[in-house]
């Protein structure tokens, strides 16, 4: 009998294969890789978010700093922290401006200095627009009249309440004098000044050329302005592309006048109070040239009322004259043994005209009378204020005497709002209250 011979398989060995090894190898690089790429993305995402937080931190301090102090803060020098006004570009004062994180050290900043800027103003030839200055820049428009070319319609000045009120106490609250008013009028001539680049500026390049786009109050980025040239005062505009990768914020002027709330104080402490000032002042003359004419009215009327007397007296001269005229005739006519002349229908006309002429006199002279009341009880309310009975609105008032006096309060009142400015504390509400 014959066996068969009986197989038995063989056994794999256990693990992966070769193959199998590399695929696998392979696939972990691949994750490895997306993994990698989504780390340093996930990082640099979490870095620009600090960045932005950080600059807008720094940027909201700049903002509060130039609303306490009107004007904003030098440069400092490498991570110093601290100001340093003879630069115009550095890095971020973060000392100064209470920002407790030190990585504000790094962020550079750059700030428009041109202490004499020219070209803004007809009135004033030239005008210190250095924004880290805080300095007595802010004049009163004051509208004088609807004048002609020839003549002199406006009065662009400086207010010199500190000098003519010393009671407003100048000397011991500074910010009286040099206030948000001041930095604002900086502001607004650096808006209307042309981009110059001698001074902070954005720019456009445009292949081999570089265009002026416009000044700019100040500038923040996480390195420098101007990587390529660090002391250049120039920033490239958003849609440059030497922009990507760096994260930046340039503020320009009218940005900043919008953000501190310029143009409400401006208008109306620079403006609308001054104009009013000008008006009252203008109004004392005007009252007292008022009671002039009421004298001169009431002088005329007793002059009609004396003429009304003349009349009166002429038209009774006339009468006698008439009367003579018409005994005369009375005397030709018993000569005639009373034949009727034509002398005798004059001489009747004649005393009519004449009687008539007294009844005109007369009611002219009531008339007289009612004007010389009416001019006297006028001006007498006008001199004391008292209004009378036939004033039906009783609006008189003396107000050649009371002229005076609301000129000098709304004089006052727009010195206060001069020296008062845009964010006035305690103390410079008590000292501008001291003006009388």
């Amino acid at each position: 009998m014959t066996h068969r011979q009986i197989r038995v398989p063989r056994r794999r060995p256990a693990g992966f294969s070769l193959i199998e090894l590399t695929i696998a190898l392979v696939v972990l690089g691949i994750i490895g890789v997306f993994l990698a790429r989504w780390l340093m993305q996930s990082n640099q995402e979490a870095r620009q978010v600090t960045q932005r937080s950080l600059l807008q931190r720094a940027d909201d301090a700049l903002l509060a700093y130039a609303a306490a102090n009107h004007h904003l803060p030098c440069p400092a020098t490498g991570d110093s922290g601290v100001g340093d006004c003879s630069l115009a570009q550095g890095f971020l004062p973060y000392r100064e401006l209470g920002l407790p994180d030190q990585r504000a050290a790094r962020i550079a900043y750059g700030v428009f200095r041109d202490n004499a800027l020219s070209g803004v103003d007809p009135d004033i030839a030239s005008i210190d627009a250095d924004l880290t200055r805080a300095v007595d820049r802010a004049p009163s428009l004051q509208m004088l009249n609807n004048a002609t070319s020839n003549s002199v319609a406006a009065l662009v000045k400086l207010q010199d309440t500190c000098a003519t009120h010393p009671e407003a106490g100048c000397a011991s609250v500074p910010n009286l004098q040099v206030n948000g008013l001041d930095f604002c009028y900086a502001l607004r001539s650096g808006m209307n000044a042309t981009g110059k680049d001698s001074f902070l500026h954005s720019r456009r390049t445009e292949g081999a050329g570089s265009a002026v786009l416009g000044n700019i109050a100040y500038a923040l980025a996480t390195t420098s302005l101007d990587a390529a040239a660090p002391t250049d005062p120039a920033i490239d505009s958003p849609r440059a592309g030497s922009n990507v990768g760096q994260l930046r914020r340039a503020v320009g002027f009218e940005q900043l006048w919008s953000r501190l709330r310029c143009g409400e104080a401006t208008g109306a402490a620079l403006h609308a109070h001054a104009n009013a000032a000008v008006a009252a002042a203008l109004n004392v003359p005007a009252m007292v040239d008022y009671k002039e004419q009421l004298s001169i009215m009431t002088e005329l009327a007793e002059a009609g009322n004396k003429s009304a007397d003349a009349d009166i007296v002429l038209a009774t001269g006339q009468i006698a004259s008439a009367v003579a005229g018409m005994f005369d005739t009375a005397s030709e006519v018993s000569q005639t043994k009373f034949v009727w002349t034509w002398r005798t229908g004059f001489a009747a006309a004649g005393l009519g005209s004449a009687i008539g002429g007294v009844v005109a006199a007369a009611a002219m002279k009531g008339i007289a009378v009612s004007n010389v009341n009416i001019a006297r009880t006028t001006e007498s309310a006008f001199g004391t204020g008292q209004p009378t009975g036939s004033d039906a609105d009783q609006t008189v008032y003396a107000l050649d005497q009371k002229a005076p006096v609301i000129a000098r309060r709304v004089d006052l009142e727009a010195r206060r709002a001069d020296l008062l400015g845009l964010s006035p504390g305690k103390a410079q509400h008590d000292a501008a209250d001291a003006l009388r």
